[in-house]
């Protein structure tokens, strides 16, 4: 048996923020780590999957600790910077991670904090910023737009990314390290209090060439240093590439919508900005993988093309891009909208994605690879499914619900398993009707020992009833009242998905619901339920995925979806 010490408590308040004039041009992300430290190689994954998600409106900051390991490169290039920013929220361990100000309980909750951060009706911005260079003075427009009362200090930082270092804890690169803080550790003083335009020239001094240009950025934001650290204090945030002679900003914008019948679907809609020194010419396509039916049309600066166009755009200006999506029968399409500078020859490439009537497919494991055993399954039988990895942002009951059905599974992680975001989303869609498997050998564990507060959620909501954690039984037999009669399998095979630890929990039914499952022990203690009712449900308290052999995980998943969608398992039908 494993030890568990992570005791994260489970935020159960929801910010709302009152309406400013403009949207908020970024979320500031600050990643505390060290190179001795292994724990912070995940926390790192995600912190970059942000950035490359959120472009423009990520603002990130990785600073570096001389713990674990005091000999930390990141750390020993500037000690007095990187000192500041961790004292400030008293970190004590990493890795820690911090948006707009605020301390999180755990750094897996990042992309929550920043959608929260980012979402124009509930955390609106009274300021923006625009921010240039003159030789090497960072030149800083702050446009207040509403006038604001309270404390604040202004700060501009500069980053480096693609920094080389074969590190202890196995990361070999290094993006958006803190370099200098500007113009000091306390930031300059600032007040909102009207409304208008204050210029700040903050110097830089360069120190030997160990700067590279194209891979620095300029971040600047505005923050209450006298609030909690509990509390999101940053009123807004802004990041901008060093002057380059060719270099540019592109917002993602809108990057999915699912259809529930044929009709058109509006992406991009957002501006390619040319933030480099010297005009340039894009070339904007699209690449498309989607059922031959549908059809896409590309409108970039107001004019539509069929799949690529090359566009002018001079420096500081922009220009807008929108792709446009007609379908014709249900499907899942992925188009890459593919950006490359001919001044620079650099790409970027962005995914957009459109679904009508699919299954949704919830990868919510810590980035594990579980997702590859359900896709083989619905592969196999022809399904037609859209995985959506939970790191990238939460997902709510409204989006779930252009979906035929919702499979959500969790893997072994047990440090934060679900969030507040989750609770909210999968109550919303169960008592709207919806249909959904969640498989989660932790679920139970997470929602009554580490956070006991939320136990009677668990019980009124998932129907079940956690009575252990750990069952220390692999067979799983289908209850002989249940659905599943005649469906017996053995769990964390080894052709199964590689779960670090077995800790399949044992349940009981509850609030109308039935025994699906039970271990093959003593007792016959209870491994999964289902109801229909309200909504239907399937929850499994061990991990579906560690199921052996492919052809029982098919047949299992067909029995499933059948009981979703009508309530009873026809048969165990092997195709």
């Amino acid at each position: 048996m494993n030890s568990r010490n992570l005791m994260i408590p489970l935020m159960l308040t929801m910010l709302v923020a009152g309406a400013f004039a403009v949207q908020r041009q970024a979320a500031l992300v600050e990643r505390f780590t060290n190179t001795s430290c292994s724990p912070c190689v995940p926390a790192g994954i995600l912190t970059n999957s942000m950035a490359n998600y959120y472009g423009p409106q990520a603002a990130i900051l990785e600073i570096h600790t001389n713990w674990p390991g005091s000999s930390d490169p990141f750390y020993l290039y500037n000690t007095t910077d990187t000192y500041a920013r961790w004292f400030h929220y008293s970190v004590s361990s990493v890795p820690t991670l911090c948006v707009d100000g605020k301390k999180l309980g755990s750094w897996s909750t990042m992309p929550s904090a920043i959608t929260e951060r980012l979402a124009p009706t509930r955390t609106p911005a009274p300021i923006s910023f625009d921010v240039t260079t003159s030789g090497s003075n960072i030149e800083i427009d702050v446009h207040t737009h509403n006038s604001t009362s309270g404390s604040y200090k202004l700060f501009a930082a500069i980053t480096q990314s693609n920094n080389a270092y074969s590190a202890p804890n196995g990361e070999t690169i290094h993006n958006n390290v803190l370099r200098d803080l500007l113009p000091n550790t306390s930031g300059q003083t600032i007040s909102l209090g009207s409304v208008g335009t204050q210029h700040f020239s903050f110097p830089f001094t360069w120190d030997g060439g160990t700067y590279v240009t194209e891979d620095m950025k300029i971040v600047t934001w505005v923050q209450d240093m006298s609030a909690a650290t509990t509390d999101y204090t940053v009123v807004s945030s802004f990041w901008t590439w060093w002057p380059q002679t060719n270099k540019w900003l592109y917002w993602r914008g809108i990057h999915k919508q699912s259809l529930a019948s044929d009709g058109t679907a509006d992406l991009a809609g957002d501006k390619l900005k040319n933030v480099g020194t010297n005009n340039d010419t894009y070339v904007v396509k699209m690449v498309k993988s989607m059922p031959g039916s549908w059809s896409a049309i590309l409108t970039v600066g107001g004019t539509s093309h069929a799949d690529s166009v090359v566009i002018p755009v001079n420096s500081g200006d922009s220009t807008t891009v929108d792709i446009e999506v007609t379908t014709s029968g249900d499907g899942v399409g992925n188009i890459d909208l593919v950006i490359r500078s001919v001044g620079s020859g650099e790409t970027e490439t962005i995914t957009y994605s459109v679904i009508q009537n699919a299954i949704l497919l919830v990868d919510d494991d810590a980035g594990d690879a579980g997702e590859t055993y359900y896709e083989a399954a619905l592969d196999a039988l022809g399904e037609i499914y859209y995985t959506y990895e939970r790191s990238m942002g939460p997902i709510t009951a409204s989006e779930m619900n252009d979906f035929e059905l919702v499979l959500w599974f969790t893997g072994d992680d047990y440090s934060t398993v679900i969030d507040n975001d989750d609770l909210a989303a999968l109550q919303n869609y169960m008592t709207g009707g919806g249909k959904l498997f969640f498989s989660s050998q932790d679920l139970g564990y997470f929602l009554n020992v580490t956070n006991p507060g939320v136990a009677g959620w668990y019980n009124t909501y998932f129907k079940a009833t956690y009575l252990t954690d750990d069952s220390d039984e692999n067979t799983i037999v289908g209850n002989a009242t249940g659905p599943f009669v005649g469906h017996t399998y053995e769990t964390y095979a080894p052709d199964g998905a590689p779960f670090a630890g077995a800790w399949q929990s044992e349940i009981a039914p509850t609030g109308g619901s039935q025994l699906a499952f039970y271990y093959d022990k003593a007792g016959s203690p209870g491994a999964g339920v289902v109801y229909d009712g309200t909504y239907r449900l399937v929850y499994f308290a061990f991990g579906w995925e560690t199921i052996g052999g492919a052809t029982n995980r098919r047949d299992f998943m067909q029995a499933i979806l059948e009981y979703l969608r009508s309530g009873t398992v026809l048969s165990l039908i092997h195709i």
